[in-house]
Protein backbone atom coordinates (compact mmCIF):
# COMPACT_ATOMS: atom_id res chain seq x y z
CA UNK A 1 0.00 0.00 0.00
CA UNK A 2 1.71 3.27 -1.16
CA UNK A 3 1.83 5.69 1.44
CA UNK A 4 -0.94 8.85 1.14
CA UNK A 5 1.52 11.92 -0.14
CA UNK A 6 0.84 15.48 1.42
CA UNK A 7 -2.10 17.50 1.18
CA UNK A 8 -2.98 20.37 3.85
CA UNK A 9 -7.03 19.97 4.19
CA UNK A 10 -8.76 16.82 4.77
CA UNK A 11 -10.75 15.22 7.00
CA UNK A 12 -11.25 11.41 6.17
CA UNK A 13 -9.67 8.02 6.20
CA UNK A 14 -8.65 5.31 4.51
CA UNK A 15 -8.55 2.03 5.50
CA UNK A 16 -5.78 -0.88 4.81
CA UNK A 17 -6.30 -4.76 4.16
CA UNK A 18 -7.44 -5.36 8.00
CA UNK A 19 -9.35 -2.26 8.12
CA UNK A 20 -11.94 -2.66 5.66
CA UNK A 21 -14.99 -0.32 7.25
CA UNK A 22 -17.75 -2.80 8.30
CA UNK A 23 -19.81 0.11 9.88
CA UNK A 24 -22.11 2.94 8.05
CA UNK A 25 -20.45 1.06 4.29
CA UNK A 26 -23.12 2.46 1.36
CA UNK A 27 -23.03 -0.41 -1.38
CA UNK A 28 -23.51 0.93 -4.86
CA UNK A 29 -23.87 -2.09 -7.66
CA UNK A 30 -23.05 -1.30 -11.08
CA UNK A 31 -22.69 -3.15 -13.94
CA UNK A 32 -19.51 -3.36 -15.70
CA UNK A 33 -20.41 -1.94 -18.82
CA UNK A 34 -21.84 1.24 -16.80
CA UNK A 35 -19.33 4.94 -17.95
CA UNK A 36 -20.07 6.77 -14.89
CA UNK A 37 -21.10 10.25 -15.87
CA UNK A 38 -19.31 13.40 -15.21
CA UNK A 39 -21.46 16.68 -15.40
CA UNK A 40 -20.46 20.37 -16.10
CA UNK A 41 -19.83 22.36 -12.84
CA UNK A 42 -19.67 26.26 -12.46
CA UNK A 43 -16.44 26.61 -10.23
CA UNK A 44 -16.23 29.23 -7.42
CA UNK A 45 -14.77 29.34 -4.09
CA UNK A 46 -18.26 28.02 -2.60
CA UNK A 47 -18.33 25.28 -5.16
CA UNK A 48 -15.08 24.15 -4.65
CA UNK A 49 -16.07 23.42 -0.62
CA UNK A 50 -18.82 21.48 -2.42
CA UNK A 51 -16.89 19.42 -4.41
CA UNK A 52 -14.39 18.80 -1.25
CA UNK A 53 -17.51 18.00 1.16
CA UNK A 54 -18.16 15.47 -2.01
CA UNK A 55 -14.75 13.67 -1.21
CA UNK A 56 -15.17 13.85 2.39
CA UNK A 57 -18.53 12.29 2.44
CA UNK A 58 -17.46 9.48 -0.01
CA UNK A 59 -14.83 8.64 2.32
CA UNK A 60 -16.83 9.00 5.54
CA UNK A 61 -20.16 7.25 4.41
CA UNK A 62 -17.48 4.40 3.35
CA UNK A 63 -19.23 3.79 -0.23
CA UNK A 64 -18.45 0.88 -1.70
CA UNK A 65 -19.37 0.87 -5.98
CA UNK A 66 -19.12 -3.13 -7.15
CA UNK A 67 -18.71 -4.50 -10.04
CA UNK A 68 -19.09 -8.72 -10.39
CA UNK A 69 -17.04 -8.69 -14.49
CA UNK A 70 -14.83 -6.97 -16.71
CA UNK A 71 -11.27 -5.23 -16.06
CA UNK A 72 -11.91 -1.94 -16.00
CA UNK A 73 -13.42 -0.25 -13.89
CA UNK A 74 -14.85 3.59 -13.18
CA UNK A 75 -15.45 4.77 -9.66
CA UNK A 76 -15.47 8.18 -8.24
CA UNK A 77 -12.87 9.89 -6.09
CA UNK A 78 -13.16 8.47 -2.28
CA UNK A 79 -15.09 5.81 -3.28
CA UNK A 80 -14.35 2.05 -2.97
CA UNK A 81 -13.92 -0.27 -5.73
CA UNK A 82 -14.59 -3.92 -4.87
CA UNK A 83 -14.16 -6.47 -7.34
CA UNK A 84 -14.15 -10.34 -7.09
CA UNK A 85 -10.96 -11.82 -6.83
CA UNK A 86 -8.86 -14.92 -4.92
CA UNK A 87 -7.58 -14.62 -1.94
CA UNK A 88 -4.39 -15.87 -2.56
CA UNK A 89 -3.51 -12.75 -5.16
CA UNK A 90 -1.42 -9.77 -4.24
CA UNK A 91 -1.75 -6.75 -6.10
CA UNK A 92 0.86 -5.43 -7.98
CA UNK A 93 0.93 -1.68 -9.09
CA UNK A 94 2.07 -1.12 -12.61
CA UNK A 95 0.32 2.14 -13.73
CA UNK A 96 -0.73 5.08 -11.67
CA UNK A 97 -0.76 9.25 -11.74
CA UNK A 98 2.71 10.36 -10.75
CA UNK A 99 1.63 11.49 -6.81
CA UNK A 100 0.56 7.61 -6.12
CA UNK A 101 -1.47 7.97 -2.94
CA UNK A 102 -3.76 4.93 -3.11
CA UNK A 103 -5.16 2.08 -0.77
CA UNK A 104 -5.03 -1.49 -2.56
CA UNK A 105 -5.85 -4.98 -0.80
CA UNK A 106 -7.35 -8.30 -1.00
CA UNK A 107 -10.12 -9.28 1.27
CA UNK A 108 -12.84 -11.76 1.72
CA UNK A 109 -12.19 -13.07 -2.20
CA UNK A 110 -12.44 -9.29 -2.75
CA UNK A 111 -9.91 -6.73 -4.31
CA UNK A 112 -10.53 -3.29 -3.05
CA UNK A 113 -9.25 -0.17 -4.29
CA UNK A 114 -9.75 3.54 -3.63
CA UNK A 115 -7.97 7.26 -3.55
CA UNK A 116 -8.29 10.28 -3.36
CA UNK A 117 -6.55 11.18 -6.61
CA UNK A 118 -8.27 11.55 -9.79
CA UNK A 119 -5.95 9.31 -12.72
CA UNK A 120 -6.12 5.40 -14.23
CA UNK A 121 -4.85 3.05 -11.98
CA UNK A 122 -3.53 -0.26 -13.00
CA UNK A 123 -2.30 -3.22 -11.02
CA UNK A 124 -1.63 -7.01 -11.92
CA UNK A 125 -3.06 -9.18 -9.73
CA UNK A 126 0.07 -11.82 -8.66
CA UNK A 127 -0.22 -14.98 -7.56
CA UNK A 128 3.33 -16.65 -6.81
CA UNK A 129 4.93 -14.55 -8.62
CA UNK A 130 2.75 -14.73 -11.64
CA UNK A 131 0.43 -12.31 -13.24
CA UNK A 132 -2.93 -13.74 -13.52
CA UNK A 133 -5.04 -10.59 -14.25
CA UNK A 134 -4.77 -7.22 -14.92
CA UNK A 135 -7.44 -4.31 -13.27
CA UNK A 136 -7.86 -0.97 -14.25
CA UNK A 137 -9.17 1.40 -12.43
CA UNK A 138 -10.23 4.60 -13.71
CA UNK A 139 -10.60 7.08 -10.42
CA UNK A 140 -12.63 9.83 -11.52
CA UNK A 141 -14.21 13.27 -10.09
CA UNK A 142 -18.11 13.35 -10.27
CA UNK A 143 -17.76 16.56 -12.16
CA UNK A 144 -15.94 17.95 -15.04
CA UNK A 145 -13.18 20.69 -13.74
CA UNK A 146 -11.17 22.89 -15.82
CA UNK A 147 -7.83 23.08 -14.61
CA UNK A 148 -7.38 26.41 -16.28
CA UNK A 149 -10.60 27.86 -14.60
CA UNK A 150 -9.41 25.89 -11.08
CA UNK A 151 -5.74 27.69 -11.35
CA UNK A 152 -7.23 31.47 -12.33
CA UNK A 153 -9.26 31.06 -8.69
CA UNK A 154 -6.08 29.54 -7.67
CA UNK A 155 -4.31 33.09 -8.14
CA UNK A 156 -7.63 35.15 -6.67
CA UNK A 157 -7.39 33.43 -3.40
CA UNK A 158 -3.30 34.17 -3.35
CA UNK A 159 -3.64 37.89 -4.28
CA UNK A 160 -6.45 38.43 -2.01
CA UNK A 161 -4.23 36.74 0.88
CA UNK A 162 -7.03 34.76 1.42
CA UNK A 163 -5.71 31.46 3.28
CA UNK A 164 -8.91 29.35 3.39
CA UNK A 165 -9.88 29.60 0.26
CA UNK A 166 -6.42 29.44 -1.32
CA UNK A 167 -6.02 26.09 0.83
CA UNK A 168 -9.08 24.70 -0.59
CA UNK A 169 -8.09 25.57 -4.26
CA UNK A 170 -4.74 24.23 -3.96
CA UNK A 171 -6.13 21.35 -2.31
CA UNK A 172 -8.67 20.54 -4.98
CA UNK A 173 -6.42 20.96 -8.20
CA UNK A 174 -3.67 18.80 -6.48
CA UNK A 175 -6.36 16.10 -6.07
CA UNK A 176 -8.25 16.42 -9.70
CA UNK A 177 -5.00 17.24 -11.44
CA UNK A 178 -2.12 15.12 -9.84
CA UNK A 179 -0.01 14.75 -12.79
CA UNK A 180 -0.23 18.93 -13.69
CA UNK A 181 3.55 20.22 -13.41
CA UNK A 182 1.78 23.29 -11.80
CA UNK A 183 1.31 21.49 -8.35
CA UNK A 184 5.04 22.73 -7.51
CA UNK A 185 3.91 26.28 -8.26
CA UNK A 186 0.61 26.15 -6.64
CA UNK A 187 2.00 24.29 -3.05
CA UNK A 188 4.58 27.05 -3.12
CA UNK A 189 1.97 29.49 -3.41
CA UNK A 190 -0.02 27.90 -0.21
CA UNK A 191 3.20 27.99 1.28
CA UNK A 192 4.36 31.20 1.03
CA UNK A 193 0.78 32.50 1.83
CA UNK A 194 0.65 30.40 5.35
CA UNK A 195 4.16 31.50 6.16
CA UNK A 196 2.95 34.84 6.45
CA UNK A 197 -0.12 33.94 8.06
CA UNK A 198 2.10 32.08 10.37
CA UNK A 199 -0.26 28.38 9.88
CA UNK A 200 2.50 26.30 10.89
CA UNK A 201 0.19 23.09 10.29
CA UNK A 202 0.02 24.48 6.69
CA UNK A 203 3.63 25.13 6.60
CA UNK A 204 4.59 21.75 7.88
CA UNK A 205 2.21 19.82 4.94
CA UNK A 206 3.10 22.08 1.95
CA UNK A 207 6.75 21.78 2.81
CA UNK A 208 6.39 17.82 3.23
CA UNK A 209 4.33 17.90 -0.02
CA UNK A 210 7.22 19.78 -2.15
CA UNK A 211 9.76 17.73 -0.44
CA UNK A 212 8.50 14.33 -1.56
CA UNK A 213 7.47 14.80 -5.06
CA UNK A 214 10.26 17.31 -6.35
CA UNK A 215 13.82 17.89 -6.65
CA UNK A 216 14.91 20.84 -5.41
CA UNK A 217 17.62 22.88 -5.76
CA UNK A 218 19.55 24.82 -2.65
CA UNK A 219 17.93 28.27 -2.88
CA UNK A 220 14.27 25.97 -3.04
CA UNK A 221 15.40 24.12 0.24
CA UNK A 222 16.82 27.46 2.16
CA UNK A 223 13.83 29.03 0.85
CA UNK A 224 11.58 26.05 2.62
CA UNK A 225 13.91 25.90 5.80
CA UNK A 226 13.61 29.52 6.59
CA UNK A 227 9.52 29.43 6.27
CA UNK A 228 9.93 26.47 8.56
CA UNK A 229 11.85 28.38 11.06
CA UNK A 230 10.13 31.60 11.12
CA UNK A 231 6.49 29.92 11.67
CA UNK A 232 7.50 26.31 13.68
CA UNK A 233 10.27 27.68 15.74
CA UNK A 234 11.76 24.47 16.61
CA UNK A 235 9.37 22.12 16.48
CA UNK A 236 10.24 20.45 13.20
CA UNK A 237 13.40 18.22 11.92
CA UNK A 238 15.26 18.26 8.39
CA UNK A 239 13.98 15.09 6.31
CA UNK A 240 16.97 13.37 4.68
CA UNK A 241 16.15 15.52 1.42
CA UNK A 242 18.64 18.18 2.74
CA UNK A 243 21.21 16.26 4.82
CA UNK A 244 23.12 15.08 1.43
CA UNK A 245 26.42 16.22 2.34
CA UNK A 246 28.53 15.47 -0.39
CA UNK A 247 25.70 16.68 -3.10
CA UNK A 248 24.73 19.94 -1.69
CA UNK A 249 26.26 23.42 -2.60
CA UNK A 250 28.65 24.48 0.43
CA UNK A 251 26.16 27.25 1.02
CA UNK A 252 22.77 25.05 1.34
CA UNK A 253 25.61 22.92 3.79
CA UNK A 254 26.12 25.93 5.76
CA UNK A 255 22.75 26.91 6.14
CA UNK A 256 21.30 23.70 7.08
CA UNK A 257 24.43 22.72 10.09
CA UNK A 258 23.32 26.72 11.30
CA UNK A 259 19.74 25.41 11.14
CA UNK A 260 20.19 22.39 13.05
CA UNK A 261 22.62 23.72 15.48
CA UNK A 262 19.72 26.75 16.52
CA UNK A 263 17.06 24.29 16.67
CA UNK A 264 18.98 22.12 19.27
CA UNK A 265 16.66 19.29 19.06
CA UNK A 266 18.88 16.91 16.33
CA UNK A 267 17.54 13.87 14.99
CA UNK A 268 19.79 10.53 14.55
CA UNK A 269 20.92 11.88 10.95
CA UNK A 270 20.94 15.31 11.53
CA UNK A 271 23.74 14.38 13.80
CA UNK A 272 25.48 12.24 10.91
CA UNK A 273 25.45 15.22 9.43
CA UNK A 274 27.07 17.25 11.61
CA UNK A 275 29.01 15.44 11.68
CA UNK A 276 30.07 15.48 8.25
CA UNK A 277 30.31 19.22 8.48
CA UNK A 278 33.16 18.61 10.95
CA UNK A 279 35.16 15.97 9.02
CA UNK A 280 35.25 18.55 6.08
CA UNK A 281 36.15 21.66 8.56
CA UNK A 282 37.03 20.96 12.08
CA UNK A 283 36.64 23.53 14.60
CA UNK A 284 36.52 23.20 18.38
CA UNK A 285 33.16 24.98 18.66
CA UNK A 286 31.91 22.33 16.15
CA UNK A 287 33.23 19.60 17.81
CA UNK A 288 32.17 20.63 21.25
CA UNK A 289 28.43 21.51 20.00
CA UNK A 290 28.39 18.30 18.16
CA UNK A 291 29.07 16.64 21.41
CA UNK A 292 26.48 18.51 24.26
CA UNK A 293 23.98 16.94 21.35
CA UNK A 294 25.38 13.64 21.72
CA UNK A 295 24.85 13.73 25.39
CA UNK A 296 22.21 15.18 25.20
CA UNK A 297 20.66 12.09 22.59
CA UNK A 298 21.92 9.56 25.11
CA UNK A 299 24.85 8.43 22.85
CA UNK A 300 28.26 8.88 25.84
CA UNK A 301 30.49 7.02 23.09
CA UNK A 302 30.14 9.59 20.60
CA UNK A 303 29.53 12.78 22.63
CA UNK A 304 33.30 11.49 24.64
CA UNK A 305 34.57 11.18 21.46
CA UNK A 306 33.82 15.02 20.39
CA UNK A 307 34.89 16.22 23.83
CA UNK A 308 38.14 15.09 23.15
CA UNK A 309 39.59 18.52 22.65
CA UNK A 310 43.17 18.52 25.04
CA UNK A 311 46.25 21.15 24.51
CA UNK A 312 45.04 22.25 21.17
CA UNK A 313 44.48 19.38 19.60
CA UNK A 314 40.88 18.35 18.38
CA UNK A 315 39.02 15.28 17.91
CA UNK A 316 39.50 13.31 14.83
CA UNK A 317 37.07 13.04 12.71
CA UNK A 318 35.45 9.64 12.71
CA UNK A 319 36.12 7.99 9.65
CA UNK A 320 32.45 6.32 9.05
CA UNK A 321 30.05 7.86 11.09
CA UNK A 322 27.17 5.15 10.84
CA UNK A 323 28.22 3.71 14.74
CA UNK A 324 26.07 2.13 17.11
CA UNK A 325 24.57 3.86 20.25
CA UNK A 326 27.75 1.27 21.39
CA UNK A 327 30.89 2.44 19.80
CA UNK A 328 32.33 2.04 16.36
CA UNK A 329 30.90 -1.15 13.75
CA UNK A 330 32.13 -4.39 14.69
CA UNK A 331 34.40 -6.23 12.27
CA UNK A 332 31.75 -8.60 11.35
CA UNK A 333 28.63 -6.13 10.49
CA UNK A 334 28.56 -4.08 7.12
CA UNK A 335 28.15 -0.60 6.21
CA UNK A 336 25.10 -2.12 4.31
CA UNK A 337 23.84 -3.17 7.30
CA UNK A 338 24.28 -0.40 9.11
CA UNK A 339 22.87 2.20 6.39
CA UNK A 340 19.98 0.10 6.26
CA UNK A 341 19.06 0.55 9.90
CA UNK A 342 20.24 4.26 9.56
CA UNK A 343 17.49 4.51 6.20
CA UNK A 344 15.02 2.68 8.43
CA UNK A 345 15.25 4.84 11.46
CA UNK A 346 14.56 7.84 9.13
CA UNK A 347 11.66 6.55 7.29
CA UNK A 348 10.50 5.98 10.89
CA UNK A 349 10.67 9.44 11.92
CA UNK A 350 9.42 11.03 9.04
CA UNK A 351 6.34 8.67 8.67
CA UNK A 352 5.88 9.57 12.63
CA UNK A 353 6.63 13.19 12.21
CA UNK A 354 4.24 13.57 8.99
CA UNK A 355 1.55 11.86 10.26
CA UNK A 356 1.22 14.13 14.03
CA UNK A 357 1.33 17.01 11.65
CA UNK A 358 -1.46 15.56 9.63
CA UNK A 359 -3.12 14.80 13.07
CA UNK A 360 -2.98 18.04 14.14
CA UNK A 361 -4.29 19.63 10.78
CA UNK A 362 -7.51 17.59 10.99
CA UNK A 363 -6.37 15.54 7.91
CA UNK A 364 -6.74 12.23 9.72
CA UNK A 365 -6.75 9.87 5.99
CA UNK A 366 -3.02 10.51 6.07
CA UNK A 367 -2.35 10.51 9.61
CA UNK A 368 -3.35 7.38 10.06
CA UNK A 369 -1.89 5.76 6.56
CA UNK A 370 1.57 6.81 8.15
CA UNK A 371 1.82 6.17 11.79
CA UNK A 372 -0.15 2.75 10.83
CA UNK A 373 3.38 2.69 8.92
CA UNK A 374 5.32 3.72 11.47
CA UNK A 375 3.87 1.02 13.87
CA UNK A 376 5.19 -1.74 11.84
CA UNK A 377 8.61 -0.39 12.50
CA UNK A 378 10.73 -3.84 14.27
CA UNK A 379 12.85 -1.18 16.28
CA UNK A 380 11.83 0.21 19.86
CA UNK A 381 11.37 3.72 19.37
CA UNK A 382 10.09 6.14 22.21
CA UNK A 383 7.42 7.79 20.42
CA UNK A 384 6.34 4.19 19.83
CA UNK A 385 4.41 4.43 22.90
CA UNK A 386 2.56 7.30 21.86
CA UNK A 387 1.04 6.18 18.48
CA UNK A 388 -1.81 4.14 19.58
CA UNK A 389 -3.61 7.42 20.97
CA UNK A 390 -2.80 9.12 17.93
CA UNK A 391 -4.20 6.38 15.68
CA UNK A 392 -7.23 5.71 17.76
CA UNK A 393 -8.18 9.24 18.29
CA UNK A 394 -7.90 9.63 14.40
CA UNK A 395 -9.99 6.55 14.37
CA UNK A 396 -12.74 7.95 16.11
CA UNK A 397 -12.91 11.30 14.40
CA UNK A 398 -13.22 9.62 10.81
CA UNK A 399 -15.76 7.37 12.43
CA UNK A 400 -14.30 4.14 12.56
CA UNK A 401 -15.20 3.36 16.13
CA UNK A 402 -13.62 -0.52 16.05
CA UNK A 403 -10.32 0.68 15.07
CA UNK A 404 -10.13 3.43 17.87
CA UNK A 405 -11.45 1.27 20.39
CA UNK A 406 -8.47 -1.25 19.30
CA UNK A 407 -5.79 1.70 19.51
CA UNK A 408 -7.26 2.51 22.55
CA UNK A 409 -6.72 -0.70 24.37
CA UNK A 410 -2.91 -1.10 23.27
CA UNK A 411 -2.01 2.21 25.08
CA UNK A 412 0.08 1.42 28.03
CA UNK A 413 -1.36 2.99 31.76
CA UNK A 414 1.88 5.11 32.36
CA UNK A 415 1.76 7.10 28.85
CA UNK A 416 0.90 10.32 29.26
CA UNK A 417 -2.31 9.40 26.86
CA UNK A 418 -3.70 7.56 29.09
CA UNK A 419 -6.10 9.62 30.79
CA UNK A 420 -7.50 11.20 27.45
CA UNK A 421 -7.58 7.75 25.62
CA UNK A 422 -9.71 5.66 28.32
CA UNK A 423 -12.30 8.92 28.55
CA UNK A 424 -12.30 8.38 25.34
CA UNK A 425 -12.79 4.65 25.20
CA UNK A 426 -15.67 5.10 27.67
CA UNK A 427 -17.30 7.59 24.57
CA UNK A 428 -16.92 4.76 22.48
CA UNK A 429 -18.27 2.14 24.88
CA UNK A 430 -21.64 4.47 25.52
CA UNK A 431 -22.21 5.46 22.09
CA UNK A 432 -22.09 1.11 20.68
CA UNK A 433 -24.69 0.62 23.54
CA UNK A 434 -21.82 -0.73 25.83
CA UNK A 435 -22.95 1.58 29.17
CA UNK A 436 -21.89 -1.12 31.46
CA UNK A 437 -18.37 -1.17 30.32
CA UNK A 438 -18.46 2.64 29.98
CA UNK A 439 -19.89 3.14 33.41
CA UNK A 440 -16.70 0.94 34.62
CA UNK A 441 -14.24 2.83 32.56
CA UNK A 442 -14.91 6.35 33.38
CA UNK A 443 -14.97 5.06 36.94
CA UNK A 444 -11.56 3.48 36.81
CA UNK A 445 -10.43 6.72 34.87
CA UNK A 446 -11.48 8.70 37.69
CA UNK A 447 -10.22 7.00 40.39
CA UNK A 448 -7.27 6.16 38.79
CA UNK A 449 -6.59 10.06 37.65
CA UNK A 450 -7.83 12.08 39.87
CA UNK A 451 -5.92 15.00 39.77
CA UNK A 452 -6.26 15.21 35.64
CA UNK A 453 -8.50 16.85 33.20
CA UNK A 454 -9.50 13.40 32.16
CA UNK A 455 -10.69 12.05 35.61
CA UNK A 456 -12.63 15.19 36.25
CA UNK A 457 -14.03 14.70 32.76
CA UNK A 458 -14.66 11.21 33.77
CA UNK A 459 -16.78 11.95 36.81
CA UNK A 460 -19.03 14.50 35.20
CA UNK A 461 -19.43 11.78 32.12
CA UNK A 462 -20.52 9.45 34.96
CA UNK A 463 -22.76 11.75 36.55
CA UNK A 464 -25.01 11.32 33.10
CA UNK A 465 -24.86 7.94 32.57
CA UNK A 466 -26.31 7.02 36.59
Amino acid sequence: MKKFLLLAALISVLYGCENLPTQNRVTLPVHQENILAQESFYLNNSGIAYLLDILSQNIKSNAVRSYENGNYFDIYMGEYLSVPCTDAYEPALILSPNIQSYDAFIKNGRFYFRSLYQGVYTFNLVNNGVSVRTVTVNNKAKYKISAGDLKNIIYADYNAKNLNNLKNSATLFKLVFPDSTENYEISSLLFNLAVVEGKGDIVKTESAFLEENYPLGSQDKMRLIAGKEKVLGNDYNLSDKYLNFAENSPELNDYVMRNIIKRSNPTANELLFLENVYAENQTKDLADIISVLYFRNGNVVKGTHYAGSQNGILPAPLKNSLFSGEGNISSGESSENIGQETQEQSDFFNNYQNGISYYKNGSYAEAIVLLEKSMTSEENFAEKENIPFYLGDSYMMSGNYEKAKENFLLLKNTNEFYPEAMYKLGELYYKNGEKDLAVKTFEQNRDNFPGTVWGRKSSIYLLKLK
